[in-house]
Parts: structure tokens; C-alpha cells; sequence
């Protein structure tokens, strides 16, 4: 096996490969971004166990990031190993009368690139749920992938924005040509929402749910 390149580069390249500043990094590797910065400029070089722990932040493969001849992803688990990470860029109430939140929280999730099953990673965001309304299926502090659309089937559920300004989580019906949609909540303490006739103007959807992601301590 033969060493083609140095950790520097390497890191250099994975951040250029996504897109990431090292402030992203340092957020993603719980490492200081000055430490991670000296490794780029080559004036420190990490100890072996310390770039696999980098490695498996990254979801890549350690020998490939310490610059030898090999894929980024091995190949028996690249499905499961290729990842991209997200920035969780706000909340979304699983209840009613939230406002929309549109801005980064500082957390990030390892989405893996099968999940987004062939379509533009660019055209996905990750939300964090809050409140209870679609509790069992979604909880407070789930976070969910969500791929960017303005339509959805009857049934999905769904990022949805009503009255202009306020966001929820909930599951979507509606009939066609039929002036109405309800936002339908999976817990039955909370009642439906209909939107219809002039009110639908003030409503659309922001995106269709594709993943659940929770954490389970």
C-alpha cells in the first residue's frame, strides 16, 4: 500500500470536497479549529489514533485521510460509510402557531448519501422537531430530513407553512380540485388544522419528510 499524498492535504480536500469551513470542522470532529488548521498547514501531524478518531467524525476511510493509495470509502460498506453533513438550520414545530426558524443552530447531522436515494443533495435541509402533536412518530428533539418540494401527495407527511409565516410537521391530506387541505396531527390531544379557500394562499409547502434521525441515549 503505498502513501500518495499527507494528512494536510487529505484534509484540505475533504473540506473542499463538501464544502466546509473549519469552523464547520471543529464542528463536526468536537476538535479546536486552531488544531485542525495547524494539521492543514502541515505544522503538526496527528498521532495515528487521533486521525482514525477524525476519520470516523468524518465518516471516511482513516487510511485514505492520512494520505495512502486507497478509496475514500472502502468498498464493502461505502452505502453505509458515505456520508454528508447537514447543518440543522432550525426548528420545526410538531404543534400549531410556530413561527418559521430558518437559521443554523451550530449542530450538524452525518446524513448518509444513500438516504438521499440519487436526487441533488443540494435540495435537502435538516429541521429539528419541537412539541408533541406528532408524538409517537416524532418527538421533541428528533431531527428530520426533509427534501426541498412545493408539492406533496395526500398522505405524506410534511414541512408545511401556513398563515405565511408559521411552519409545522404534520401529515397532509387534501382531494383534488378541492379548495382545502388539512395538516393532521398523529397525537389525538391535538386536533386538526383546516386551510381552505382564501386562507390557501397563505400556504404551501416547504418540503416532504424523508428521514426521521433520533438519537437514542
Amino acid at each position: 500500500m503505498q502513501r500518495v499524498s499527507d494528512f494536510s492535504s487529505r484534509l484540505k480536500e475533504y473540506r473542499a470536497i463538501n464544502d466546509l469551513t473549519l469552523a464547520d470542522l471543529e464542528k463536526i470532529t468536537h476538535m479546536p479549529s486552531q488544531t485542525l488548521n495547524r494539521y492543514e498547514l502541515g505544522q503538526r501531524t496527528p498521532k495515528v489514533d487521533v486521525a482514525n478518531s477524525i476519520a470516523e467524525s468524518l465518516k471516511i476511510n482513516s487510511l485514505w485521510l492520512q494520505g495512502y493509495d486507497v478509496p475514500i470509502f472502502s468498498k464493502a460498506d461505502i452505502e453505509e460509510t458515505a456520508c454528508r453533513p447537514y447543518p440543522v438550520i432550525g426548528e420545526v414545530a410538531a404543534s400549531f402557531g410556530s413561527e418559521a426558524i430558518e437559521e443554523e443552530t451550530g449542530d450538524y447531522e452525518q446524513i448518509p448519501i444513500e438516504w438521499l436515494r440519487g436526487h441533488n443533495p443540494d435540495n435537502f435541509f435538516v429541521l429539528r422537531v419541537k412539541g408533541d402533536s406528532m408524538y409517537p412518530d416524532f418527538q421533541d428533539g428528533d431531527c428530520v430530513l426533509v427534501h426541498r418540494q412545493s408539492s406533496v401527495d395526500s398522505g405524506t407527511v410534511a414541512v408545511m407553512l401556513y398563515d405565511g409565516e408559521i411552519a409545522t410537521l404534520k401529515k397532509v391530506r387534501y382531494k383534488k380540485n378541492e379548495s382545502w387541505v388539512e395538516l393532521i396531527p398523529r397525537n389525538p390531544e391535538y386536533q386538526t388544522k383546516r386551510i381552505e379557500n382564501w386562507d390557501l394562499n397563505e400556504c404551501r409547502v416547504l418540503g416532504e419528510v424523508r428521514r426521521l434521525i433520533r438519537v437514542v441515549k
